[in-house]
């Protein structure tokens, strides 16, 4: 397991480049910690996850925002040796089997291996 938010913050430089926010800053605080053999990315289109309850409580949930995140995630972060895309629109029963099945194929690949680390 590793921090949800050491991902989210390699996006932070993007949807804000006009504060000039640097990636090395952004990413700082995260570097040397353990890295993830698996990373579960929760795809959904934010308009469709813009229809479920209370989206847009929260301080990013803006449309023009996730959409523009999701595209970072999708075009400069996702790396598909170790991500895996869960399809999140689709029922919790199909969810959790993406899940599982990925989380014991990479526990097998993985086990005695050494720890890389961020970053």
């Amino acid at each position: 397991m590793c921090s949800s938010i050491a991902m989210p913050t390699r996006v932070l430089p993007f949807p804000w480049q006009a504060r000039a926010l640097d990636l090395d800053w952004c990413t700082a605080a995260d570097r040397g910690l353990p890295a993830p053999d698996l990373i579960l990315f929760f795809d959904m289109d934010p308009e469709l996850a813009s229809t479920r309850g209370g989206f847009g409580q929260e301080r990013y949930e803006r449309l023009a925002l996730q959409q523009q995140v999701r595209q970072v995630f999708l075009n400069e972060l996702f790396q598909p040796d170790r991500w895996l895309r869960v399809h999140a629109e689709e029922t919790v029963a199909q969810v959790q089997t993406q899940c599982q099945q990925a989380i014991t194929a990479v526990l097998s690949r993985v086990s005695g291996t050494p720890l890389n680390t961020l970053w």
